[in-house]
């Protein structure tokens, strides 16, 4: 399986994070990140971002479930989180 994400996920999953960083409330834009048909890729980007940023991880709970993108992580990494 590729790990490359397309642009347009890029896309979202650097939105999704810019707005896990800010603390700001979620949004009609932030819930469409995730319902795509490469939903699960937005859960493992943002997931694989929170793992090298600390202020992503700690705030990822108010935002997203956490053991969904974990296990997204899992399954298009190929790695435990």
């Amino acid at each position: 399986m590729s790990t490359q994400f397309s642009p347009t996920t890029k896309k979202r999953v650097n939105f999704a994070c810019a707005v896990i960083l800010s603390g700001r409330n979620t949004t009609r834009k932030f819930d469409s990140c995730f319902e795509d048909g490469d939903a699960n890729q937005v859960g493992a980007g943002v997931y694989r971002r929170a793992l090298k940023n600390p202020k992503i991880m700690d705030s990822l709970s108010r935002y997203c479930d956490v053991a969904m993108c974990k296990e997204d992580y899992a399954q298009y990494f190929g790695e435990a989180a």
